[in-house]
């Protein structure tokens, strides 16, 4: 996966540099506003990464609580 910090004075700054650098498919982990800018993390899950949500079964005999 893929991280990116943008920092851009609005919004919708912000969204154009997301689009640009990481295209359509990122995804926005995080939003905040300081004095002076808009900071966004994004994230792009990059082509043969297993994704670690597909690797998570449900508990097994061992794992299950009583």
């Amino acid at each position: 996966m893929r991280l990116k910090l943008f920092r851009v004075p609005d919004m919708a700054g912000a969204m154009s540099c997301v689009r640009a650098e990481l295209g359509t498919k990122a995804l926005i982990l995080a939003t905040r506003r300081t004095r002076k800018a808009v900071e966004i993390t994004a994230a792009l899950e990059l082509a043969g990464e297993a994704s670690p949500l597909l690797l998570i079964g449900p508990p097994g005999p061992a794992q299950a609580r009583p």
